[in-house]
């Protein structure tokens, strides 16, 4: 995988399946309304649950931004708030 590269969906969630993830991980598609977060997202555009593996109790998420900056900094700010 390479983190460098433009993100690719779907190359990511094939290294989270393939290489990444636990074997119990399933794969969903759901976008998530502004109004089931735990916080009020600035300059958050989108948020999709794309699955969960139950033995590491860790469900996953793409979030898109519309961050004219370093987007790390943007999503860990209003994500981890």
């Amino acid at each position: 995988m390479d983190f460098k590269a433009k993100f690719d969906k779907a190359a990511v969630l094939s290294f989270l399946k393939n290489q990444f993830l636990p074997d119990d991980f399933s794969e969903s598609r759901e976008a998530v309304k502004f109004s089931q977060l735990s916080f009020a997202p600035e300059r958050i555009k989108e948020v999709e649950y794309i699955g969960e593996s139950p033995s590491l109790a860790l469900k996953l998420y793409i979030v898109r931004h519309e961050s004219e900056t370093d987007p790390r900094v943007t999503l860990s700010r209003e994500t981890f708030a």
